[in-house]
């Protein structure tokens, strides 16, 4: 992953501790994979295996980028893939 990173001149940038304003669409993001996916995937569904919960999370992942209108700043009522 670094390698690709380098090669598509990605930059790391940091952001000041406790201030989700300038990262606000990534810290929504979080929230709502700990309130949509943890919160309830965790307790309908017992985990044996790490590559059982990798599924999982790729499937809402792709519910989530390709099917699930946002309501946030900037996104207009579209997917993050149609945006």
């Amino acid at each position: 992953m670094r390698y690709k990173l380098g090669i598509e001149k990605f930059e790391h940038t940091k952001t000041k501790a406790y201030t989700p304003q300038p990262n606000e669409m990534y810290e929504r993001f979080h929230k709502t994979m700990k309130i949509k996916y943890y919160n309830i995937m965790f307790k309908r569904k017992m985990y044996n295996e790490l590559s059982e919960t990798q599924y999982d999370i790729e499937q809402w992942l792709e519910f989530y980028n390709k099917e699930r209108v946002h309501s946030v700043k900037y996104s207009y009522d579209k997917t993050p893939k149609q945006t």
